[in-house]
């Protein structure tokens, strides 16, 4: 097991955790095994380009910030509640299917323009 690997599968972990899902909730998400998702974190296994993609989309984070070699221990150490909600709204839209997102950014806009 490289660093890299250790540190990509630590932060996997950190974000999971931090928003209260399971590995199984992560996998069902990713429409993979468990086990496989189990492998990403441990570093047994890397996600491909696809999987890391999504990964960014659920956890709300950068690309570049889960493939550095940072440590993932400072992704909640910084949150605010507010980062929390924004991850866990994120990770609620991603969730939806195309069509409720539509009506969802819709109904967001229709809010907005109205409290201004």
């Amino acid at each position: 097991m490289d660093n890299e690997k250790t540190s990509l599968g630590s932060k996997l972990e950190t974000l999971r955790k931090g928003m209260g899902l399971t590995q199984k909730d992560v996998a069902d998400i990713l429409k993979i095994n468990r086990t496989t998702y189990t492998k990403y974190e441990t570093g047994v296994t890397e996600p491909n380009i696809a999987a890391l993609k999504k990964l960014t989309e659920i956890f709300g984070v950068d690309l570049n910030y889960l493939l550095s070699e940072n440590t993932g221990a400072e992704v909640l150490s910084d949150n605010t509640s507010e980062d929390v909600k924004a991850r866990e709204f994120l990770r609620l839209f991603n969730l939806l299917s195309e069509k409720d997102k539509e009506k969802l950014i819709e109904q967001m806009k229709k809010r907005t323009d109205n409290a201004k």
